[in-house]
This record gives structure tokens, C-alpha cells and sequence, in this order.
């Protein structure tokens, strides 16, 4: 380059915002840029090592001889003028070309590396070009350099290079401080290169001689000095090779730090949350520093290295005719030494890489996680937007107009309406229109419209729209009719005899011109007539009352037309030959006079002129728009599509709702169970079908094209319209959720009352309850693919703590919203997501999951089963309504699945289908039909009647259905193995099987027609209600309050439980009990107080851990204890458990243990001693026995089996006072951790898990003056009146000790020290009782 002439151009990469390291673009080469090694220019991040790829990007030119850039499939690309270039593809460049590699920072405007093609002289360029990288290695390749111990101590550093340039580079500035593999690459063809120049053990004369002839060392020997020779210069030589031995690994410690301190700043900066900006500073600061120790470090290493070569050059002069041959040995030993220091750093070096790659890979995992975070993010806010929408549509709307509240009002019954509706409706009656109690007040509830107009902020714009519309309308009502033209009454009455039709009326851009047909009024009589009595009341109003009737006026007048005129033409306003000529507005002609003043006021205001079009420059439209002929508020010549022919379907014929509904069972199967071999042929794989128009085997042709026909009309119609006529249309609709979570709850509840509580209170045959109260049995059910929970909130509101749920749904935006169970506590109920317990995903429709679940339930409810299973699975079918029954084929049969899989013999399953016009569908209703003792397909009231949801419904299974369940189980492997496939299962069970069941194939085709019939008019009803908007159902408020009372649900607001301190909840929860009685302390036994337990049947005893407190549950975690003093405070339990709300407890908090030794765990446990109040239910009252027996039932509910990290809770172990010897066996000597090797007294529970007892105590049950006594006639316990001398067999209910009797009589017997309760403890104290006393006292007391 140093020949070029001064006057030719070069091409040149230009940096930007730099003054130097250009790159030049040579002609006739290829220029490759990257942090790699062999590469023309060597591109190192100080800030972001990993930025540049090692092979960025190539500079070469095409056959034309212009200059192109490829992007060598780099990590952060390569930006051609602000465009990125795709993957090994050549893009030519031009002079003035911006070239960026890499991506900006966070905190960066620009790329780190930007560069501007330029075209300029070779003199004009050549100061601020960068240094090749490849020149110093061509370079070296062409002289060899005499290996020496600087050199391996500079390689074992710095890397394999041999040029001596390379070498006197190192520094801050050059060092790349991010290649870990670069110098794992450099130290193994260092190692190569060692292996080759180590010396053989045996060299030849021949060898040895250029040794000491040389003048330099040469790179296959080392010289070292004579092996006795021992001179102050040999000394000094071998000082500064241990100085730049320790010099080279405070440099690779240095290195190391570095390294370390970048990857925590690409970390800090790579977080999805914002570091602070202080923090990142700091650290980049602190790496700054480690770089400038680095370069003062390799600098006294250079000094180092140049100092030791003088003192090797001045030892090899005094030693040059010395004899080499006794230093053999020595050299060897140096060589090994060598070897081993670079095997060990080749070691570190290969560890070093091992983590960055485990760095990488946590951060590509972390990326991956981020991507699955933001996903569900964005699912997340799709499903908080839906239940927005549903409770604006479900629980935020007035029943009057079905809009969102409008300046809301609540009325004494709690009910709420909008101020404008609930006006007009008390000027008809004085009553509330959904409960029919008197209106005595009415409250403008200012939270109800800050919350809708914060949660339509978040809608879309065209219900934003709607919402601002009405209240501008409502708003403005009054001042339009005010401005509205002022008719006389004599020229209104005078005009009552016209029967020209009217003249078109405009509607205007101004939204207060909407009117809205009275719908009290039924016919055009009775409107003329109100009319007429509003014109009556202007004679002696104010001028504005006199404007404000005078539209009326109008509308009479065309009122009295023909019948043919349409109900539009009531609106259309007439006006008559004086009217006109006085109202008319400069500047427009008798063309438009049929308008009245308002509306050509309107119209000059906004620049109107006759002939010239609106806007500044007449560019706007120079026509009026006329009024749509459609009723309802809606924009200007609004068309609704699918809505202009005729569905010839009479939907006014049907019958009259009520809240009483028909069950229509299908006959029992009288077929066996098909077995194993049966079923095994049965499953037929053919083409997958997507249509449902041929499906005619199970209903007939006509019904279903019907149904299709009905559902396609509303294909292209908004949402928000469809909606609001189906709010209208349903007589049902105003049920909704009352106080649930939504309105599944209610769908339970309806079918649960239909079909006799067989749910929540299952019979017998004889019709009595399986499950009672007072039972130890807890009611288990299931509830899967139903989420939110609304199923299982009814559930355990319907049965509180006597009932246990367990759960499966798919994770993610559609999961158990427990926190939202506010009627029932959830605390009941515990989610399982299949494989992976807690950390699953729900899918049902893996086989694995449905197994997982399975062993969970079956190991949680004694191997028995649910006593009923409910399942409510669906997906959005948004576009192929059609089509819901085929897509939503695998998710059915994997719910019918999971009820053969969990559900105990006899008891029953709830499922929602779909249509059922498919065989596959069908089949698997004969499967469950097989299974089960009886099958009905079942609509709810509660179900909006125009789609196709139906249940079905199952009573008492059979036994022996395993081979079917296998079935399923198969089928369901194999319609996954054939997923995204053209292939597909079409048949479960064979055509021919459920036709020749007669019963069964009648029973599905009136089923399916039954309920399409049903359907064809609702959907039929909610067209004509979208035509007409004026049409509503007028008894949804008398059918809500008939069902509500059938159904046994109050009619209450749903409302979030309030929260209270516990010491007030404490206070409500005793209802008026003595404080002090909670005070009282045990009685100590001993031998004064022994004589107290002389009834030794009337006392229970169990074994004490700790300390009794009182525990308050106010729902969740939120959890208080208190010992029983006034002084003290409730504190929070710091524990891991969860309670629902309104439970009291007596209880300890004992420390259990697990295992000996050092494999021994301790885990804080809640021991309950006895029971007060359970989730608001007061059993103080009840037998002491009862109570225990009912916190066992409790502890079972509560229990969470899935949650291994929650503190658990248990019943403490009651004996009856003679049977006080068991638990002495039960007492052993262990050791424990914190005991110094000492063995300690422990009891061992019923779970294998011990604790150091403290004691025992004694509970007398039977209240005074009440005792029990045993009568050896009869050989049976009786009760015994002391006062009265009445003896009974019989409990009798005043002998029964209630809770604070048993807690103020309680004894407590210590096991301090001094107390023998165990055969290994020898010390006795004579003052106290041991185990011996106690037991002969009992034995001599017992009848």
C-alpha cells in the first residue's frame, strides 16, 4: 500500500462519530469483519462483547467490479441505510451508503459500530484507517521465532500468535475481553506446538551442538544453565521467571473478573424489568477499573518479559562455552513444569468455556421464557377485556333499556337502573320493576358510573361511541324539544284531519334528534290519545312546556293516515303552508321547507346553502341525509346484512315461560356392558370431515337446515347487536349470576333443583340421603374443564366445609379464578393439573394428565371415587358456529373419559355438549348410556335458549364399565396420534349398535329435534328484536323472581366479603359468650386434684405438644391466634396454611419431627383440640365426641395433599380415659437434633410423625349434674341424673357438655421433670404422679 499513487481513489468505510479506525476496502481482496481471528479487521464491543458475531459480515467485489456487503448470518445482522439485509446475501453499496452492524443499546441512540461508504484519496484516508488484523499474521508465517520461556509464558497468556507485534499490543484498549473461545482455541495449538518442540530424552551430538553455538534461543530447546553452577546471574534469571509466572496468572484472574463483570452488566441490561440507571453505572464503572488494572498489570508484564530476555541474553553470553549436556534434565523438568502450568490453564480455560456456554443457554432459556410470559401477558388482558364485557353485559346493565348504567340509581330494594329510565318507568307505576317492592328512594350511586366509565375506557371504540351517544342524548332531550318548532293547538287540531302522507323527515348529525317509540303505549289510539292530553296540559305551561309538546303535535297529526302508512311515518314531521313561510332560514329555498326551523337552523349553522356543497371551499357533500327507515338508534342509512329476506318461521307461538321444567329420562339400557373384545372392533379411522349439512341419521333434513339457516343470518352482524336482542328476546335472561361468580353457577343450580338436589344432597333407592352433616363422610365431587369455577362455587356454597372439590382445567387465562369465589370458600377446593400436580397445564386431552388426575383423586378420597363429577368444557368456535360439535369432539370424549375414571360406583356426572347430529357423538352417548343407570339430555332454563348447549345428564354408575373407560383411554391416544392429519376417528361405536338399541335411537332423535325446534324459534325471535328494537319481554323481572325462589337462591347483590379485624369477627363469631371463659386455665393434676377423674367415664384425654391458643380463620392465609388473655392481642400465624373464613379453633402449635438423626426434619404442624365455630357454622353446643369427629371431617376438607410446602393441620388424637395405656406404648426416647445427643420422651401420631410431649390432658364430656355408669346386667353404658336419680340408655341433650364446660373443667397432667411416664426415665419425684399412680387409680375407678 505504501507504492500507491497519491491521486487514485479508494473505497473506504468511513466510522461515524469517530476519527479513526476506518476501514479500507481493497481492491482485488475480499475484507471480512468480525471478533474472530482470521479476519481482515477484528471488531471488539467494549460494552457488549457478544454484539459483533465472530464472523460478521463480508466486503467483496461482483464481476462488475462494484462493492457488495453480505451478512454472514451474524446474531445482531448487518443495516444497509436503516434496512436489514437478509442472511447470505450480497447487496452492492455505493458512495454514501450508511453500513450499521449490530443492534443500538438500551440506552443508546445509535449502533456502536456505523460506518459511511466514502470514495477518496489514498493520502486523505490513510491516517485514520484501522490496523488489519491479518497482515501481522501473514507477516510472522514468513520467519520463524526461537521458542524461549517468555514466549510460552506470552502464549500461555495471549494466545497462539507468533508475531512478536501481536504480542507488543496487548492492552486495555485492544484486548478483546469477551472471546472465551478464542483463547480456548489459542491454548490448545499452543499445547500442539509444545508437544512437538519438547526435546527427546536422548539428544545426539549433533543436536546438542547448534544448542551452545547459537546466538538465540531456538524453538527446540530452552537454555538453561549448568546443573552445580550456582552464580547470582542464574539466581536473578530464575527470580524473574517466578515474577512473571505469578505476573501471567494475576493477569488471568484479571481477565476472569472482567469477564465475570461483563456478563452481570449484559445481564442487568438484558432483564425485562428496567435496572436503575445508578446501578448499571456503577457496575460499568467498576468494569472501567478491572480493565485499567488489567492494562497496568500487562504492561508490568511486558517490563518483565523485556527484563528477563536481557538477563537470559547476559546468562547465555557468561555460559555460552559452558557444557550442556549435565543440564539434560534440568531442562526436562522446566519443560514438564511448563507443560503442566499450560495443561492446568487449558483446563481452566475449558471450565471457563463450559460456564459461558451454561450462561448462554440460561439466557436463551430466559428469552424463551419471556416470549411464554409475554404470550400469556397478552392472554391475559384478551380474557380480562371478556369477563369486562361480561360483567358490563351481565351484572352492569339496566334491565329497562339493556344499556350500561347511565347516571346509575339505586332504589330501596337495592336494585339499580339508570336516572332516565327508572324516571320514566315511575311515571307509569311506583314500583321496582325486577322485585315489585315500592319505590320509597332513590340514591344515585356515583361508584356504579365512575366503574363503567373506567372499564369502557378499555373497550372498543365503537362502544365508546354508543355509550357517549345516549348520554348525550338523555342529556340533551329536553333543550331539543324545547327548540323544536311551536305549534298552536288549533292549528295541531286543525291539521288532525290530513291524509296526505307525510312529508320525509331529516335526520341530523346532531345525535339529539333520535327519538324512541314509547313502548307502553301499545296502539295508535292510545298514542293520539296521550298526545292529545300533553297538548292540553300546554295551554297552561310555560313557552318552553309549549315547545316542548308541540313534536307530538306533529306526530298526531299523521296518526290519523291510512294503515298502509308504516310506523316511520308517525315521526315524520308536517308542517302547514303559514308555517313554512315564517320558519324558513336565509339561504335556503321552498325545496327544503318541508324541514322544520330546528333542523334548517341546524343546517345554516353549519354552512349549509342551497346548490353549494359544506366545508370551507364547498367540497362537501351538497345533498341532506334523509332518516333511516329503521327503528332504533343507529348511524345513517345503516343496512344490517343477512336481514333482508324472510325466515318464514312463527316465533310468536311460544309457549308461555315458567319456572317449572319437565325431565325427560331415556328408558334404562337393558343391553350388558360391552367387554373388551366387542369394543375393540368397534372403533372405525376414515377421512376427516369438516361438514355437518349431511348429518340426517339422528334428526331430520328440514329441522336441521333449518337450524343452519338460522344461525348463518347473524354471521355478519355486530356483536353488540346480537347481543343486546338477545338480552331482550330471553324471557330468562335476567337470572344472570345473582351474588356468583358467573353465570354457570346458576346453570348448576337450576339443573341441581330440576333434578332433585341428586348433586349437592344424592338419595338412596329408598330416596334417603347418602351423605348427612353430622356424617364423618365428606360429599366429594369433581369438577373439570370449568373455569372459572362458577360449577364449584355453587357447589360449596350449597354445602359449605361438608363438601371437597377437586379441579382440572387448562392453565392460563381461563384457569379457576379462586380468589373470586366470594359466596363460598375456596379454601374447599383444590386445583390438580394432571401431570406435574400443581405445576401442569390442565390439558385434558393428554392421556397422561387424565391418569395423573385420576391417582390423585382416587388417593384422596379412600380409593372410592367422587360421589359426582360436573364438566363444562368449551372453546371459542368464533367464524364455524356450524362446525362446534366436530371441533369439540376430542374434548367431549376426554371429559366422558375422566367420569369413568373418577366417579364411584353409583354416583353421577354432568357434562355440557354441543350438538349431537354426528355418530361419533352419538356413540358417545350410547357408551354412557351403557355405563350408567339412567341418561337425559337436558336444556336449563338457564341456557339461552338460541344456542346449542345442552347437558347431559347421568344417575348411578354401574359396575364393571373398566373395559369401556379402556376404550376411551385408547381412542383418545389415537385421535391425538392423528392430529393435523387428514385422517380421522369418525365412529366410537358402530350405526348399525345404536340403531338396533330402538329406544335409545328414538330417544336421541326426539331429543335432537326436541331441542332444535326450540332453537330454530329463538334464534327466529332474536332476528325480529334485532329489526325492531322497540320489542322486549316484558316478564324477565317475574320469571327472575319465580326461579330464584324455586331454586332456594336468595336474591342478593354479589358483593366481596367485607373485610374486619379479628378481634371484632371474634366478638361476632361468640355472639355474646363471656370473655373470661376463654381465659380459664387447666386444672393441674396431682394428688390433691386426682380424685376430680374418680367418673373415669365421663373424661376424654389426648396428648399435649405446646401451649393452647385460639386460631381465627378470616378466609385464605389470613390467620390469627390468641392465648385466651384480655391483655394479649390477636397476632398473624406465621404459617404456610390456609382456613376458610369464620372458623375458631382450639389448637397447638407443636413442632413435629420426622426420621432420626441427621436425615431428622422438623415441620410446624396446627394440632386442633377442639372445635368452636367451623366457616360460620357455631358447634360449641354439640357432644365433645361430635366435635372432634366434625374437625376430622373439617381437616379432611381443608387439607391440600398437592401443596407438600403448607404447614398441615390434624385432629389431636382422643382416648377415652380408661384406655389411657395406649398411649404409653406410643411414648419412646429419641433422640432429637437440638437435644446434645440426649434422648428425649417423644410421641409418635398416627402419620409416623413424633413430637415431645408436654403433657396430657383431661376433658370431663358429661355436664352435672349428669354422669355415666356402666350396669353390668345389661353389660352397657347408661347416663346417671345425680339430683334426680333418672338413669337412661339414651343421650340425653342436657347432659351433653358444650364447649365451655369442657374448656373450664379440663385438668392437665404435666410430664416436667421429676414425672416417670416411661420405663427408661429413673428419676421420681414422690410430690408428683407418675404413670404407675395414674393408671391404678383409673383401674380402681373403673365399673
Amino acid at each position: 500500500m505504501a507504492t500507491r499513487g497519491a491521486s487514485r481513489l479508494d473505497w473506504c468505510l468511513r466510522r461515524v462519530g469517530a476519527s479513526g479506525d476506518w476501514l479500507l476496502l481493497e481492491a482485488g481482496t475480499q475484507v471480512t469483519i468480525g471478533r474472530g481471528l482470521d479476519l481482515t479487521y477484528q471488531l471488539v464491543s467494549k460494552t457488549c462483547p457478544l454484539m459483533i458475531s465472530r464472523k460478521h459480515c463480508v466486503f467483496q467485489q461482483n464481476a462488475e467490479g462494484q462493492w457488495t456487503v453480505k451478512d454472514n448470518k451474524s446474531l445482531n445482522g448487518v443495516w444497509l441505510n436503516k434496512q436489514r439485509l437478509d442472511p447470505s446475501k450480497a447487496y452492492p453499496i455505493t458512495e454514501g451508503d450508511r453500513i450499521q452492524l449490530g443492534v443500538p443499546l438500551e440506552n443508546k441512540e445509535t449502533a456502536e459500530y456505523e460506518y459511511e461508504v466514502i470514495k477518496e484519496e489514498w493520502d486523505k484516508i490513510r491516517p485514520f484507517l484501522a490496523q488489519r488484523n491479518d497482515q501481522g499474521k501473514a507477516k510472522s508465517l514468513k520467519t520463524k521465532r526461537k521458542f524461549s520461556m517468555e514466549a510460552s509464558e506470552t502464549c500461555g497468556s495471549e494466545g497462539p500468535s507468533n508475531s512478536r507485534s501481536k504480542r507488543d499490543r496487548v492492552s486495555c484498549d485492544s484486548e478483546p475481553l469477551g472471546k472465551p473461545w478464542g483463547r480456548v482455541e489459542e491454548a490448545k495449538q499452543l499445547m500442539e506446538k509444545m508437544d512437538v518442540k519438547q526435546p527427546s530424552p536422548g539428544p545426539s551430538e549433533e543436536d546438542r551442538g547448534p544448542l551452545c553455538s547459537s546466538p538465540v534461543y531456538s524453538e527446540k530447546a530452552v537454555p538453561v544453565p549448568h546443573k552445580d553452577q550456582k552464580g547470582s546471574g542464574l539466581a536473578q534469571s530464575w527470580t524473574g521467571l517466578e515474577m512473571l509466572r505469578k505476573t501471567l496468572l494475576n493477569i488471568m484472574k484479571l481477565k476472569v473478573k472482567v469477564q465475570e463483570k461483563q456478563t452481570a452488566v449484559l445481564n442487568v441490561k438484558q432483564k425485562r424489568r428496567k435496572c436503575a440507571q445508578k446501578e448499571i453505572l456503577a457496575m460499568e464503572q467498576e468494569l472501567q477499573e478491572l480493565q485499567d488494572q488489567l492494562c497496568v498489570e500487562q504492561e508490568h508484564q511486558q517490563q518483565q518479559v523485556e527484563e528477563l530476555k536481557r538477563t537470559f541474553s547476559e546468562e547465555h553470553q557468561k555460559l555460552e562455552g559452558a557444557k550442556w549436556q549435565h543440564g539434560e534434565e534440568t531442562l526436562k523438568e522446566q519443560l514438564a513444569q511448563v507443560l503442566q502450568e499450560h495443561r492446568a490453564l487449558m483446563e481452566e480455560l475449558s471450565r471457563s468455556k463450559k460456564d459461558f456456554e451454561e450462561i448462554i443457554r440460561a439466557k436463551n432459556k430466559e428469552l424463551e421464557e419471556t416470549k411464554e410470559e409475554k404470550e400469556k401477558v397478552r392472554a391475559q388482558k384478551e380474557e380480562v377485556l371478556n369477563q369486562m364485557n361480561e360483567v358490563l353485559e351481565n351484572e352492569l346493565q339496566c334491565t329497562i333499556c339493556s344499556e350500561h348504567f347511565i347516571e346509575a340509581v339505586t332504589l330501596n330494594c337495592a336494585h339499580s337502573f339508570c336516572s332516565y329510565c327508572i324516571n320514566e318507568w315511575t311515571k307509569r307505576k311506583v314500583e321496582c320493576p325486577i322485585c315489585r317492592q315500592e319505590i320509597k328512594s332513590k340514591t344515585r350511586s356515583l361508584v356504579l358510573d365512575n366503574c363503567i366509565d373506567r372499564m369502557v375506557e378499555k373497550l372498543d371504540v365503537e362502544m365508546k361511541e354508543h355509550r357517549l351517544t345516549l348520554i348525550r342524548e338523555r342529556k340533551g332531550e329536553r333543550e331539543t324539544e324545547c327548540e323544536r318548532v311551536r305549534v298552536p293547538l288549533r292549528w295541531a287540531l286543525g291539521r288532525r284531519g290530513r291524509t296526505e302522507p307525510p312529508a320525509p323527515a331529516l335526520r341530523l348529525f346532531s345525535p339529539k334528534m333520535k327519538r324512541r317509540t314509547e313502548p307502553e303505549f301499545g296502539s295508535p289510539q292510545k298514542k293520539q290519545k296521550k298526545k292529545i292530553e300533553d297538548l292540553g296540559l300546554t295551554l297552561s305551561s310555560t313557552s318552553d312546556d309549549e315547545t316542548q309538546f308541540s313534536n307530538h303535535t306533529t306526530q298526531e297529526s299523521s296518526s290519523s293516515s291510512s294503515g298502509s302508512d308504516s310506523e316511520n311515518d308517525e315521526k315524520r314531521p308536517v308542517f302547514s303552508n303559514e308555517f313554512k313561510q315564517d320558519s324558513l332560514v336565509e339561504g335556503t329555498s321552498s325545496r327544503y321547507s318541508m324541514y322544520n326551523s330546528v333542523s334548517q337552523k341546524l343546517m345554516a349553522k353549519m354552512g349549509f346553502r342551497e346548490g353549494e356543497g359544506l366545508g370551507k371551499y364547498g367540497q362537501g357533500r351538497k345533498d341532506i341525509v334523509e332518516a333511516s327507515s329503521q327503528k332504533g338508534r343507529r348511524g345513517f342509512g345503516l343496512t344490517l346484512k343477512g336481514f333482508d329476506g324472510e325466515l318464514n318461521i312463527d316465533w310468536q307461538d311460544e309457549p308461555e315461560p315458567s319456572a317449572y321444567e319437565e325431565v325427560d329420562w331415556c328408558l334404562e339400557c337393558t343391553t350388558e356392558i360391552p367387554d373388551a373384545q366387542e369394543l375393540k372392533e368397534w372403533m372405525t379411522v376414515g377421512k376427516r370431515k369438516m361438514v355437518i349439512e349431511d348429518e340426517t341419521e339422528f334428526c331430520s333434513e328440514e329441522i336441521l337446515r333449518n337450524v343452519l339457516q338460522c344461525k348463518s343470518v347473524f354471521d355478519e352482524l355486530d356483536g353488540e347487536e346480537m347481543r343486546r336482542a338477545r338480552t331482550r328476546s330471553n324471557p330468562y335472561e335476567m337470572i344472570r349470576g345473582v351474588f356468583f361468580l358467573n353465570r354457570a353457577a346458576m346453570k348448576m343450580a337450576n339443573m341441581d333443583h330440576v333434578f332433585d338436589y341428586m348433586f349437592t344432597n344424592p338419595k338412596d333407592f329408598h330416596g334417603r340421603p347418602l351423605i348427612k352433616e353430622r356424617d364423618a363422610e365428606l360429599l366429594y365431587f369433581a369438577d373439570v374443564c370449568a373455569g372459572p369455577g362458577g360449577f364449584s362455587e355453587y357447589v360449596l356454597w350449597r354445602r359449605k366445609w361438608h363438601a371437597k372439590g377437586f379441579g382440572m382445567t387448562l392453565k392460563g387465562p381461563n384457569d379457576f379464578k379462586l380468589e373470586d369465589f366470594y359466596s363460598a370458600s375456596s379454601e374447599l377446593f383444590e386445583p390438580y393439573y394432571g401431570e406435574g400436580g400443581i405445576d401442569g397445564d390442565g390439558d385434558i386431552t393428554r392421556p397422561e394428565n387424565i391418569t395423573a388426575f385420576r391417582n390423585f383423586v382416587l388417593d384422596n378420597t379412600d380409593h372410592k371415587g367422587v360421589h359426582f363429577l360436573m364438566a363444562d368444557g368449551g372453546f371459542s368456535v368464533e367464524g364455524q358456529e356450524n362446525l362446534q360439535e366436530i371441533l369439540s369432539k376430542q374434548l367431549m370424549l376426554c371429559q366422558f373419559l375422566t367420569a369413568l375414571s373418577i366417579v364411584r360406583t353409583g354416583g353421577h356426572f354432568v357434562c355440557k355438549t354441543f350438538d349431537l347430529f354426528t355418530p361419533f357423538s352419538v356413540g358417545l352417548i350410547y357408551l354412557l348410556y351403557c355405563c350408567f343407570e339412567r341418561v337425559c339430555i337436558f336444556k336449563p332454563v338457564t341456557s339461552r335458549p338460541a344456542n346449542s348447549e345442552r347437558y347431559v345428564i347421568c344417575k348411578g354408575l354401574k359396575l364393571g364399565i373398566d373395559d369401556v373407560r379402556d376404550y376411551l383411554f385408547m381412542v383418545n391416544i389415537r385421535l391425538n396420534q392423528l392430529r393435523n392429519t387428514d385422517v380421522d376417528v369418525n365412529l366410537v361405536v358402530p350405526l348399525n349398535v345404536i340403531k338396533g338399541d330402538q329406544d335409545f335411537y328414538d330417544y336421541i332423535v326426539h331429543s335432537n329435534e326436541s331441542h332444535c325446534k326450540v332453537q330454530i324459534k329463538a334464534l327466529a325471535k332474536i332476528r325480529a328484536f334485532v329489526q325492531d328494537t322497540t320489542l322486549i319481554e316484558p316478564r324477565q323481572a317475574e320469571i327472575r323472581k319465580e326461579c330464584l325462589q324455586l331454586w332456594g337462591i336468595p336474591d342478593q347483590a354479589r358483593v366481596a366479603p367485607s373485610s374486619s379485624d379479628p378481634k371484632s369477627k371474634f366478638f361476632e363469631l361468640i355472639q355474646g359468650t363471656d370473655i373470661d371463659t376463654f381465659s380459664y386455665k387447666p386444672t393441674p393434676l396431682n394428688p390433691s386434684t386426682l380424685e376430680k377423674i374418680r367418673q373415669v367415664l365421663d373424661y376424654r384425654c389426648m396428648v399435649a405438644g405446646s401451649e393452647q391458643k385460639f386460631l381465627l380463620g378470616l378466609g385464605k392465609s389470613q390467620i390469627y391466634t390468641w392465648d385466651g388473655r384480655q391483655s394479649d392481642r390477636w397476632t398473624k400465624l406465621d404459617l404456610k396454611t390456609e382456613l376458610p373464613r369464620d372458623t375458631l379453633l382450639s389448637v397447638e402449635i407443636v413442632h413435629e419431627l420426622k426420621g432420626e438423626g441427621k436425615a431428622q426434619r422438623k415441620i410446624s404442624a396446627i394440632h386442633i383440640l377442639d372445635v368452636l365455630v367451623l366457616n360460620g357454622n357455631d358447634v360449641r353446643k354439640q357432644h365433645f365426641n361430635q366435635r372432634i369427629q366434625l374437625a376430622e371431617k373439617f381437616v379432611k376438607a381443608v387439607s391440600k395433599p398437592s401443596r407438600p410446602d403448607m404447614n398441615p393441620i390434624r385432629v389431636k388424637e382422643v382416648y377415652r380415659l380408661e384406655e389411657m395405656e395406649k398411649i404409653f406404648v406410643r411414648l419412646e426416647m429419641k433422640i432429637i437434633k437440638s437435644s446434645g445427643g440426649i434422648p428425649r420422651l417423644s410421641y409418635t401420631g398416627r402419620d409416623d410423625r413424633h413430637f415431645v410431649p408436654t403433657g396430657l390432658y383431661i376433658i370431663r364430656t358429661v355436664n352435672d349434674p349428669w354422669t355415666m355408669a356402666y350396669s353390668k346386667n345389661s353389660k352397657r353404658k347408661f347416663f346417671f341424673n345425680k339430683m334426680t336419680k333418672a338413669a337412661t340408655y339414651d343421650l340425653p341433650s342436657e347432659s351433653i357438655a358444650p364447649f365451655h364446660i369442657c374448656h373450664y373443667s379440663r385438668l392437665f397432667w404435666e410430664w416436667g421433670e421429676g414425672v416417670k411416664v416411661h420405663d427408661s426415665q429413673k428419676r421420681q419425684d414422690p410430690e408428683k404422679l407418675s404413670k404407675e399412680d395414674v393408671l391404678s387409680f383409673i383401674q380402681a375407678h373403673y365399673p
